[in-house]
Formats: C-alpha cells, sequence, structure tokens
C-alpha cells in the first residue's frame, strides 16, 4: 500500500487511489455528529448556489452552509458541531457546502479518485481500519487546509496520525512524511512541521485533553469525559448508543473483519499532540472576536479523538455526490 499525504484543494484536484478528505475544523467533524444523531445522507456541494437550488427543491432537508467560517444567510444551519448536537437529525438529509471539505470532496471526484471517504480526529481510527480492509494499492490523505488554500496544524496533524496508524513500521511512517507534498509548503506561523510531528509531552496537564475536556473551556456545557455531550451519550467514559465505550485506546467497532488495528496512540503521543493543539490551531475557539463563529462548545467536539467508530463514504445517486455512513464492513 502506497500512502501518499498532500493538502490543500490542488491536492484534492490530484488524489489517486483511496482518498480521505480531512477538515477536522469542522466540516467532517459535523458530518460525523450529524450521522451519529441519525442523519440519513447528506449531500456534499461546492457551489452555494447549487446547494441553495437543492434546498428550493427539497425545502424539508437541512442545510448547511459556511463560508470564512461563519454561517451563510439563508442556511438551517453553519458548520458547528455543538448546533448540530441541539438539532434533531433523525431521518434526516443534509446538504453541506463549505469552504473546505467539501469542495475537496468535489475535486477529488473530479480527480477520479477511486474512492472517496472523509476524515477527521473524532474518527481517524475507524478511517484508517476501513482502509486497510479495502486493501487498496494507494491512498491519498488530503489535508484540507483552511478555505483549502492555507494549510493548518489540525488537518496536518489528523493527516499524519492516520499515516502513522496505517504505516507497518516507524521507517515507513517517516518515509511517508518525508515524501509528503506537506513538506514542500510553508510551515504554519505557530510552529514548524518537524514541531507538529514530534511533540512527545506537554509540561503540565492541560484542559482540552482526553483526561479534562472542559474543566474551564466551555463554561455551561457538560463535561466531555464524565458527562455528555448535548444530543449524545458520554464520549470517553461512556459510550454512543449502540457501540462500545470509545476512547479507551482501541475503540471496539473498529474490528473490521480481516483486520484490527493496533493501539498505537501512546507511540504517537497523541494526547500530547492534541494538548499542544489547543493554542496552535483551535485559538479562534477562545479568541472573544471571533467565537461568534467559532463557539467555545465546538472544540472539545472537535478534539474528541476516535470519539466515533464509523466512516462516512462518499458514492454518487443519479449523478449527484453523496455521503452515508459506513459501518465498517467493506461494500
Amino acid at each position: 500500500m502506497h500512502i501518499h499525504i498532500t493538502e490543500l484543494i490542488d491536492g484534492a484536484r490530484h488524489a489517486r487511489g483511496l482518498t480521505v478528505i480531512i477538515d477536522v475544523f469542522r466540516a467532517f467533524t459535523t458530518e460525523c455528529y450529524a450521522f451519529a444523531g441519525g442523519a440519513a445522507r447528506s449531500y456534499p456541494i461546492g457551489s452555494l448556489d447549487d446547494a441553495f437550488a437543492l434546498k428550493a427543491a427539497h425545502p424539508d432537508w437541512l442545510l448547511l452552509g459556511e463560508r470564512g467560517g461563519a454561517k451563510v444567510e439563508g442556511c438551517d444551519l453553519g458548520n458547528s458541531p455543538y448546533d448540530v448536537t441541539q438539532t434533531d437529525f433523525r431521518g434526516k438529509t443534509l446538504i453541506h457546502s463549505t469552504s473546505a471539505g467539501t469542495q475537496g470532496i468535489v475535486a477529488a471526484a473530479e480527480a477520479g479518485a477511486t474512492e472517496i471517504i472523509t476524515g477527521s480526529l473524532v474518527n481517524a481510527r475507524a478511517v484508517c481500519a476501513y482502509v486497510r480492509s479495502r486493501v487498496p494499492d494507494t491512498v491519498t490523505i488530503v489535508a484540507m487546509g483552511k478555505a483549502g488554500t492555507i494549510p493548518i496544524n489540525e488537518d496536518r496533524l489528523c493527516a499524519y496520525y492516520m499515516a502513522f496508524l496505517l504505516s507497518e513500521t516507524q521507517e515507513e511512517y517517516e518515509e511517508i512524511c518525508r515524501t509528503s507534498d506537506c513538506l514542500r509548503t510553508p510551515p504554519t506561523p505557530e510552529a514548524t512541521l518537524a514541531d507538529l510531528r514530534h511533540i512527545e509531552t506537554v509540561p503540565e496537564a492541560v484542559p482540552g485533553t482526553a483526561t479534562s475536556f472542559n474543566a474551564d473551556m466551555v463554561p455551561g456545557t457538560a463535561a466531555i469525559n464524565t458527562g455528555n455531550v448535548p444530543g449524545t451519550a458520554a464520549i470517553n467514559a461512556g459510550n454512543v448508543p449502540g457501540t462500545a465505550a470509545i476512547n479507551t485506546g482501541n475503540v471496539p467497532g473498529t474490528t473490521i473483519p480481516g483486520y484490527v488495528l493496533p493501539d498505537r496512540d501512546t507511540a504517537f503521543s497523541l494526547t500530547g499532540k492534541i494538548a499542544w493543539l489547543k493554542n496552535h490551531g483551535g485559538q479562534q475557539f477562545f479568541d472573544p472576536a471571533t467565537i461568534h463563529i467559532f463557539p467555545r462548545e465546538d472544540y472539545p467536539l472537535c478534539v474528541a479523538c476516535n470519539h466515533f467508530p464509523f466512516v462516512l463514504k462518499v458514492g454518487k445517486e443519479e449523478g449527484r455526490l453523496i455521503i452515508e455512513k459506513n459501518n465498517g464492513a467493506s461494500k
């Protein structure tokens, strides 16, 4: 299996083989919470005009629209996973148009990717288990970045985490990193790519990590580890209805027939990297100037690593791209 990491809309336009389109903040995190809440299907749309036209034809469908992070006027919802947890999605059809994630799906489909799935931190291990089960010759992992044009740490982190889980050896992982297209772009202002890949520890417990998501980050919401996210079950200590406990390290439910992912989170230092991400990519969720667009409540939902044991697979229906929930079986 040849694994290649690329990024941004140009990377999606050159996708080959089984392609994972990553958008952590927030498109494909939001999609996961919507499907966990009972959504039936989602139509990823590049153009807002096309999205509004589809909504006009199907007024009972929910339109989620975002540009520049903000909800688009006239849409039912923006791109906030917290807002999704406050909405009844049971049996609903979504229309979803965003600045980065849905654009990447459209671009990869036009590029002729043989199969497309979405990716984010909340279902990263499930995505990797699914990829393994497909036994593809080529895997393209696309970190979509901000608006598909600017590299960002959260999508790169997710891409490298997936590459790490898919690698057979440390040497293979390092080779994937060395040949990644991400290395050919300027680093983000906050940190170099080497910083991102090799962070091992944090000096002290950082609220917002797997040990204490909501201790001082999101006043007014329940604790994520010991309580629950409104509209969902407890994330770390509890479970999502119909699945086993989620963040205990090996995600029962990603035991896809023929392949079980090893528990390598400790070797990757995932907890330390997530703690680092809060101040190197997640600042907009805590900045008074931007929290009206990026609610504080969104952040812990976006970094609830391996919360969901399913993947979201892109297909076609009557010539239109469609996202549906796949619980693991290769089909």
